[in-house]
This record gives structure tokens, C-alpha cells and sequence, in this order.
């Protein structure tokens, strides 16, 4: 019965992670790949902006 209980806490030890993380992708996935994307966008925002400045002041100054 010891032994028995032993490898019932294992079990829940290893896998009970495994299920709080599936919670997790399942809930914040979503949000999670649109921050990722506002990110992106963001950085492609101010790069082209940069890039824009850059061909303004090598062409006027």
C-alpha cells in the first residue's frame, strides 16, 4: 500500500505540470501569437520609419 501511494504522488508530481502547462497554452495561446504579432509589427513600424528618416537625411542634408 506504501509503495502504492509512492508511485500515485509520483504520477501526480510528473504529470500534474504537464496538465497546468496544457491549461495554460489553452487559455494564453491566443494571446500569447497576437502579442508576438503586435511586436513584430511594431518593430516592422519603426523600422520603416528609420528607413524613411535615413532616405530623408541622406537626400536634404
Amino acid at each position: 500500500m506504501i509503495n502504492y501511494e509512492r508511485n500515485i504522488g509520483i504520477i501526480i508530481t510528473f504529470y500534474s505540470p504537464i496538465l497546468i502547462y496544457k491549461q495554460f497554452m489553452k487559455d494564453h495561446f491566443i494571446s500569447l501569437s497576437d502579442a508576438f504579432y503586435r511586436k513584430n509589427m511594431l518593430e516592422n513600424i519603426q523600422f520603416g520609419v528609420q528607413k524613411h528618416t535615413n532616405h530623408l537625411k541622406f537626400k536634404y542634408f
